[in-house]
């Protein structure tokens, strides 16, 4: 079961760090460099331990549909994220909208690596709030982070809501098996 958490953390780290490096040369973020260098350093942990985890008798490999699907839910996530803040700042330009992808993401793998702060609580927040402050102020930087944070479970209600319908199918009788009234 560690195991499995763990190849789940790395490859949401992995996932999410990938996708803001690959936003970064269209965002304009003013703590470029040092925020790069976090995401690259992350990414490159995460990619190694999944390389040399089965190596050492560690099940922390990825299926390429789990990369595909992380990868998939985290660039919908971000950019949900984008539109919110386009709905309470009014037009934003692209730059901008990946801008700000790249922080909701940055702040996010920065909540999954305080392994010891129950879902990043407060961790998320802080850095997402930190990354708003130059550009809203530090009220509305709380602010937004918050509302990051609802919009980071109402994303994830939805996504177990929807696993909840796909697996939730009835069993196929086998044409041998009695009925439930007991007749073939």
């Amino acid at each position: 079961a560690l195991e499995r958490y763990l190849a789940e953390q790395a490859l949401a780290c992995f996932s999410a760090t990938t996708l803001a490096l690959a936003l970064f040369p269209l965002a304009n973020l003013p703590a470029g460099a040092p925020l790069l260098g976090m995401l690259a350093a992350v990414a490159t942990a995460a990619l190694a331990a999944a390389i040399v985890g089965p190596r050492l008798g560690i099940a922390l490999h990825w299926s390429l549909s789990a990369v595909f699907s992380m990868l998939g839910g985290h660039l919908l996530m971000a950019l949900g994220f984008a539109a919110m803040i386009a709905a309470l700042a009014g037009t934003i330009s692209a730059a901008d909208a990946a801008s700000y992808m790249v922080m909701f993401l940055a702040a996010g793998v920065a909540g999954l690596l305080v392994v010891f702060v129950p879902a990043g609580i407060g961790v998320r927040e802080a850095v997402l709030a930190g990354l708003l402050a130059p550009g809203f102020g530090v009220a509305p930087a709380i602010a937004i982070a918050l509302a990051a944070r609802v919009w980071l479970l109402a994303c994830e209600a939805a996504a177990f809501g929807l696993w909840w319908l796909a697996t939730r199918r009835r069993p196929i009788r086998s044409p041998d098996a009695p009925a439930a009234d007991g007749r073939r």
